[in-house]
């Protein structure tokens, strides 16, 4: 075994005591001497920000070198590649996030064209996996979003005044029913009425059962919600106090009792 040893850095011939101890270096010690480590460290940053600056002027300067080191790396392990990549990304989660904005934002603005069309052309292909994407971005950023949706409503309120008007005449033209149980049910309240309410769904399923016509004339018009019971004799607004009259039917029973208003009827 020698007992000298060439300095990679100076080119001269030491003794292995003028080496650092490293057990994976030629005959035990390191490749560079201690004299040109020393002097190497000197003149290395102390400051980690400083370090981090260097690395990245370096990473700048030689990206095909380090892109070509990387993927040499990764085709002798893939497995050991990725797994340190998921360590680095657990560990350094924001400065990840930032740098995956920064590359984004230089494609964006290197390739505005091609960034539009590939995004259009992924919602086009994946309309479901957009919505649930978007749900859960408005849902974790509501009060983010409120701004933006007030000057977008208002903006759309000035260009045309009318436009909210007819969403909810649609919308009521579309769901007869719920706006039907609805007003029901909110005059059930002012009358203090008992009872579990009546949804539109359940509406929709009491007016079907007679087939959408009058309970007491068979008439299939203005059909409304009639409680059998009078909410103003104590009645409830219940789904088993509920049955389908036309309006002209309901306003005559109006508080009256049902087997009186009957008798009434059939009597005229």
């Amino acid at each position: 075994m020698s007992d000298v040893r060439r300095c990679t850095k100076c080119g001269e011939e030491k003794a292995l005591d003028g080496f650092h101890k490293q057990k994976a270096g030629k005959h035990g010690v390191a490749s560079r001497c201690k004299v040109c480590c020393s002097a190497e460290a000197k003149t290395r940053p102390k400051d980690r920000d400083a370090l981090r600056a260097a690395q990245r002027r370096y990473q700048e300067r030689h990206p095909e070198r380090l892109r070509a080191r990387r993927l040499a790396a990764y085709k002798a392990n893939p497995e050991r590649s990725k797994a340190s990549t998921a360590k680095w990304i657990a560990a350094n989660r924001d400065e990840y996030l930032r740098s995956a904005r920064e590359r984004q934002a230089r494609y964006r603005a290197e390739h505005p064209w091609l960034d539009r069309e590939s995004c259009k052309r992924w919602r086009e292909n994946h309309p479901e996996r957009h919505k649930a994407r978007q749900d859960r971005w408005e849902a974790a950023n509501r009060e983010r979003m409120r701004p933006h949706r007030r000057k977008k409503q208002a903006a759309r309120r000035a260009a045309d005044p009318k436009h909210n008007k007819r969403l909810a005449a649609d919308w009521r033209e579309r769901n007869r029913d719920k706006c039907r149980a609805y007003r029901e049910t909110r005059r059930a309240l002012k009358a203090n009425a008992p009872g579990r309410g009546i949804t539109g769904e359940q509406w929709a399923g009491i007016r079907a059962s007679t087939l959408g016509v009058c309970s007491y004339c068979s008439q299939p018009s203005n059909i409304t919600i009639d409680h059998i019971i009078p909410l103003i004799s104590g009645g409830s607004h219940d789904v088993t106090n509920a049955g389908p009259a036309c309006l002209p039917c309901n306003q005559s029973k109006g508080a009256t009792p049902l087997i009186a208003w009957l008798a009434k009827r059939y009597e005229t």
